[in-house]
Formats: C-alpha cells, sequence, structure tokens
C-alpha cells in the first residue's frame, strides 16, 4: 500500500494543466497489451480518454525489461504534453449505399465520395489545458465547417473541471461500450474527474484501502442534440434538447481487477420540468420514483456495472471482461436488461504484438418511452453502435508493431429480429520516419461495402 501511496505522491510532482489522448491513439493498445503481460503495475483508469497526467503516472510503472516501449510511449506522450499543433487529418471515404461507419463520431456516410479534414491545436500551461480541433465535414448528415473536440480544462486538487466538446468512452467493451462511447457525435458537457486515481487515507484507512483499492469517479451533465419527439408530463409531444447525466465509479480492489458503476439519465427538454428536485431524484441513489415507464417520470435513466480480470501467465496472458446494464424507466428492472462480455488475448500463442479477441453482445433494446427519438445523439446511438435489439458476435485480430503500425482484422454477425448479417472489416495503420501517417480501413457485408484513405501529418 505505501507503495502505491508513494507513486501517487511521485505523480503530484505532475499536476497541472493536461489534455486528453485522443481514443484513436496507438498509446491504448499498448498499455491494454502491457497490463494484461503484467508488466504494467498500476490499474489503468476506467473512462477514456486518459488524461496526460494519467498516462505519465503509468508508463513509470511499467516493468524494467520493457523499457524500449516505454520510451515510444513517452516520446508519443510528448506530443500531446505541451502547446502546439499536434496533428492534421484528411479523411476520403467510399460507399456504395448511404451507411454509417461505428465508433467515429456520427459519421453517416452517403453513397458516393465522402470526406473530411482537421487539426488538433492545443495549449497547455500550470493550470489549464485546452484543445480547439476545427473540422470540416462532407456527407449526408455534416456538411460544411464544424468544431470537433474542444474543451477548456481546469484543475483542482485531485479533479478535473472540464467545459467543452468531447467524446467518451465509458466501459469495457472494446468494440462498443454499452451506455456511452464515440459511437455518436461529441457532447457539449460540463465534467468533473479524478485526475488521478485516489485513495483513502494510507494511515488511518488500510482496511477501506484494502477493499476498494484505487478508485475513480467521472460526471458530466450535457446537452443532446434537437430531438423532435418529447412527451412532457401531460402526454403532449413537443420538440427540444434533453440532457443527459452520467456518473461513474471505479473501484481497483486489486491491481489485476476492476469493479465499476455506472449510469446515465436523459431529462429535460421540449418544456419537460428541470428542476433541483428532478435532478436530485436521477442523480441519488436514495431516491424513488417509482419507475413504471411513465412520462410523469424524473427522466430515463439507465444503470449498470461493468467488470475487468487480467490473468497474466507464462502460457497465454488474457483479460476477461464484461458490462451489464438496465433502464429504471422500464418499470421491472430486470425486464430491459443488455450485457456484454469478452476474452482479450494478448501476444497470442506467443507471437509478439497479436491481440485477439471475442466479444458478445446481447442488448434487449430500451423502452424510450418519454424520449421517442431513442437513446442517441444527431441519430445515433450514444451507447453501442448496434443500437437497436439484437444479439452481436465479433472475432478480431490485431497486430501490434510497437506504435509504428497495427494491423487489424475482424469478423461480426449480428442477428435483429428481422435478419442476420455478417460483416468483414480491417484496418491497417503504418507511421513512417517522416511524422506521415497512412491508414486504410473499411467493411463488406452483403451488398454493402465502404472504405477509407486517412493521412496524418503528426507534429
Amino acid at each position: 500500500m505505501m507503495k502505491r501511496f508513494a507513486l501517487l505522491l511521485s505523480a503530484s510532482l505532475l499536476w497541472g494543466g493536461n489534455v486528453d489522448i485522443p481514443l484513436y491513439s496507438p498509446i491504448y493498445p499498448q498499455l491494454e497489451r502491457l497490463k494484461t503481460l503484467g508488466a504494467l503495475k498500476a490499474p489503468l483508469p476506467t473512462t477514456k480518454p486518459f488524461n496526460t497526467v494519467e498516462i505519465k503516472a503509468l508508463l513509470e510503472t511499467i516493468d524494467p525489461s520493457y523499457r524500449p516501449i516505454k520510451e515510444l510511449l513517452q516520446q508519443e506522450l510528448q506530443r500531446y504534453d505541451h502547446t502546439a499543433i499536434t496533428e492534421a487529418v484528411f479523411h476520403t471515404i467510399y460507399s456504395n449505399k448511404d451507411n454509417v461507419i461505428p465508433n467515429s463520431e456520427g459519421r453517416n456516410l452517403k453513397q458516393g465520395i465522402n470526406g473530411d479534414a482537421s487539426i488538433r491545436m492545443q495549449l497547455l500551461n500550470r493550470k489549464v489545458g485546452m484543445v480547439f480541433t476545427p473540422e470540416y465535414r462532407y456527407n449526408k448528415y455534416d456538411l460544411g465547417p464544424r468544431i470537433g473536440t474542444a474543451y477548456a480544462r481546469f484543475t483542482w486538487k485531485n479533479i478535473n473541471i472540464t467545459i467543452g466538446r468531447e467524446s467518451l468512452w465509458m466501459g469495457q467493451g472494446q468494440e462498443g461500450t454499452l451506455l456511452l462511447s464515440n459511437n455518436a457525435k461529441a457532447l457539449d458537457m460540463i465534467r468533473f474527474s479524478s485526475l488521478r486515481p485516489f485513495y483513502f487515507h494510507p494511515y488511518y484507512h488500510n482496511i477501506l484501502n484494502r477493499v476498494f483499492g484505487a478508485m475513480d469517479i467521472d460526471f458530466f451533465i450535457g446537452r443532446l442534440h434537437r430531438y423532435e419527439t418529447i412527451k412532457r408530463e401531460d402526454g403532449t409531444l413537443h420538440s427540444g434538447y434533453p440532457k443527459l447525466i452520467s456518473m461513474q465509479f471505479s473501484f481497483h480492489p486489486w491491481n489485476l481487477f476492476h469493479i465499476g458503476l455506472y449510469q446515465t439519465a436523459m431529462f429535460g427538454g421540449g418544456g419537460r420540468d428541470e428542476s433541483w428536485s428532478r435532478f436530485w431524484k436521477l442523480i441519488s441513489p436514495l431516491t424513488n420514483d417509482n419507475y413504471r415507464g411513465t412520462v410523469n417520470e424524473a427522466g430515463e435513466k439507465k444503470a449498470g456495472l461493468t467488470f475487468a480480470w487480467y490473468l497474466p501467465n507464462t502460457i497465454q496472458p488474457l483479460k476477461l471482461y464484461g458490462e451489464w446494464a438496465d433502464e429504471k424507466s422500464a418499470g421491472d428492472f430486470s425486464s430491459h436488461h443488455s450485457y456484454l462480455y469478452g476474452i482479450l488475448l494478448s501476444d497470442t500463442a506467443g507471437i509478439q504484438g497479436v491481440q485477439s479477441s471475442y466479444e458478445h453482445l446481447h442488448i434487449d433494446g430500451w423502452q424510450n418511452i418519454i424520449y421517442t427519438d431513442g437513446y442517441t445523439n444527431a441519430q445515433s446511438a450514444l451507447g453501442y453502435y448496434i443500437g437497436e435489439r439484437s444479439t452481436h458476435d465479433i472475432i478480431r485480430i490485431n497486430y501490434l508493431h510497437t506504435l509504428q503500425s497495427n494491423y487489424t482484422i475482424a469478423w461480426e454477425h449480428t442477428q435483429t429480429q428481422d435478419s442476420n448479417r455478417d460483416t468483414l472489416r480491417f484496418a491497417f495503420r503504418h507511421r513512417t520516419k517522416e511524422s506521415m501517417e497512412y491508414s486504410l480501413y473499411g467493411a463488406m457485408s452483403e451488398g454493402t461495402l465502404w472504405f477509407g484513405t486517412k493521412i496524418t501529418w503528426l507534429f
């Protein structure tokens, strides 16, 4: 316990302005690999993206025998640890019909050629971190200039206070999460989150430390895009902008095990009551609103848990993980549940850098009694990209060649009430020594084909 406290004390020297590492960064799969191999001695945070302070502290715990990959990760981190333009990105995507790219912040493709371009700029000083990403998109629902990720962050003790627009990944799923992912457009929010994991006092509450371990918290309130059909308390239909509340509490009783509690809640918009009493009913576990699926409820509330168990060993290092979620507005709390579970193998069959995984998803559907546009933002699912009632199985093989390149191929099978569909997905990324990165990615299923290219200038 004292070693962990000393680690946090040394990490305090790094406190100050910080920003989040983008979700597409090659840092994340490498950290996951090192954790599964047992080379990373500190618990991984639960909510992504991780901030630069968290990653610095994590890298200091890597086993000395993995020094080369540690140095590469530190070099990658340096790109996001100062005031600069960090990258410029250009996409070109072809689709043979109108389509949607999963987990891409609401990229809805029109038939033919689609494209977008963006520049990530950031500013850091001792107490403030700022990110601004102007974009230009050319696709079916998003033609013209727009603002992507853009926020200002202030640090107070161990709390990050973030105001602006950002995408979050809340859960353990590799291909998607039940309640919140980057499938839909980024949310405008006010967010309070842990700067780094924290413990109870190491001298007076050792028993609590042993029970709960390192802890993380994350809370935000944000605004969704315009909904056309919101039911007021009197049953009439109106349009407006609902609010979304999200909370997550994560515990690491020991280094290799995580369990977390999370929930989201939609409320307000369209003239619905947005008073403090309604807000309190949604965030407090002590209130009982008799959720029976009526328009008089405070809002539509979904909650669940996540877990992850890392099993490093000399034969086959692996990670077991899962999520479960339900909605209180369904009346019977166990009648509309969704879950996913999976297994991730690192250095599969002894081949360094090969990650293979299997993930199973079951979505029982959300009732959406008040917000009949669904659990969406700008028509894209807020959680797992398959928003309808369905089951989904996916097998993925990913080869990580340090941070310079990775090659991914995946097969997925989706079954809904009306259809069965098999999809083959692929993604290849390679970085040159001249700070250029080239990517090719796409998907093929019966009657559907799309593929894209991406060029990234790294600064």
